[in-house]
């Protein structure tokens, strides 16, 4: 296989490890080998969460009161709700930006302008709707802005960001504008208000349908090479957080800038309302609850087998997928192995894309996850072998169409 399987965590420095524990506690149940290299020190873990040790053991002993097994269901709101009651959150280094109001919001409207707390902002438009939730483009002092209204309110969504900011700031500062970052978030007793960055391009999947209409064609293969090894560099550096996204789809990486000069589309990972913090949970924790989304029900969930960041491994295959086919992946078991339905033809580029989504598809347990620095590294090795006039013109086309020129 294209792809070297590694130990049951991403590939990890024992500096980073101590890191992600910005609001947690000492893993629980650690006696196997492979856990305690997650296991920061002490000292560390008190320098980066502010807790003292009695405080971090406090944490854990209190998680462990939930009685977690491996039925569970990670996406519980009650579950959720107790973890950050357990927590202790929100901790001041969670405050910046946010803004509790003890009253009711029950919607936004379009064509108005709204005060929230002491930000006034200017709704323009809906540019999504779910079945809790609101996505609308707004101004705040005449610069555009993504507001999302949700109810109920969902806090956990928040906490993710943070935590991801927090984290990512340990590990690699140069990340953080690839994720989503909450601005202003406001609290209200019976739903929430996150403020975040405009994406001026829509999601991959409103590039992918916007190329399509105009075109007649799907995004050019180069193209989704580039951008497939930028996803896969944002996933990784989600897992060594700690952080299974969820909910990797399309619709879920932003386009924020293409680039032609650079030969670079400039993207950002978004709604985290269905993430898992694993560093909050014991060490060997794996889940068997299903996720229903159509098309993006990981293998592990079709054959009932346990799984835990083999979601996004999925979520960034069907991903990928799209963006070379337009049009979702369907998957199907032949002799015991799982692939597309449609197999990608030789001129997208088949030879290098059938290990790769193999890979991802086929993993063999929660402990030998796929290595998504050499899944990037094939990538990146296939780009070093096109002309770069050709790359150059590609994403100047690119550009363009997306431009309206």
């Amino acid at each position: 296989e294209a792809l070297g399987h590694k130990s049951a965590l991403p590939p990890t420095t024992q500096q980073e490890l101590s890191m992600i524990l910005e609001s947690s506690k000492e893993r629980l149940n650690s006696n196997d080998h492979s856990v305690t290299q997650e296991v920061a020190s002490h000292d560390a873990k008190q320098k980066l969460t502010q807790h003292s040790p009695d405080d971090i053991d406090l944490i854990g002993k209190n998680i462990s009161t939930l009685n977690l097994s491996g039925d569970f269901d990670p996406f519980s709101m009650e579950v959720i709700s107790k973890l950050l009651l357990l927590i202790g959150y929100p901790k001041p280094c969670h405050m910046a930006g946010v803004h509790y109001i003890d009253k009711d919001l029950n919607t936004l409207c379009v064509n108005s302008t709204i005060q929230l707390d002491s930000i006034k902002y200017k709704l323009l438009t809906e540019i999504g709707k779910g079945a809790y939730a609101r996505v609308l483009k707004g101004t705040r002092n005449e610069k555009p802005v993504a507001l999302k209204f949700q109810k109920p309110g969902l806090t956990w969504e928040l906490y993710i960001t943070q935590e991801l900011q927090l984290r990512l700031k340990m590990i690699n500062q140069k990340m953080l504008t690839c994720f989503m970052e909450i601005s202003e978030a406001f609290i209200f007793k019976n739903s929430t208000v996150f403020e975040s960055e405009w994406a001026k391009y829509g999601s991959l999947l409103d590039v992918s349908n916007t190329i399509k209409m105009k075109t007649s064609k799907v995004i050019p293969v180069n193209i989704v090479v580039v951008i497939s090894s930028q996803m896969s560099s944002i996933i990784e550096h989600l897992h060594k957080c700690r952080i299974i996204h969820g909910d990797i789809k399309p619709d879920n990486f932003v386009v924020m800038n293409v680039a032609p000069l650079e030969n670079r589309v400039l993207i950002k990972l978004i709604d985290f309302g269905r993430s898992i913090d694993m560093s909050l949970l014991p060490a060997q924790t794996t889940f068997t609850t299903d996720v229903s989304t159509s098309g993006f029900t990981c293998t592990e969930m079709r054959d009932k087998r346990p799984w835990t960041y083999q979601l996004d491994m999925f979520g960034l295959t069907a991903t990928i997928y799209l963006l070379l086919m337009g049009e979702y992946m369907k998957v199907e078991k032949i002799n015991n192995k799982w692939q597309p339905k449609t197999p990608i033809p030789r001129y997208g580029l088949k030879n290098l894309w059938e290990p790769l989504f193999s890979s991802l598809l086929n993993i063999n347990s929660c402990r030998e996850q796929p290595n998504l620095i050499e899944f990037r590294k094939t990538l990146d090795d296939y780009l070093k072998t096109v002309n770069v006039y050709s790359l150059k013109n590609q994403f100047t086309s690119f550009y363009n169409v997306l431009n309206g020129q």
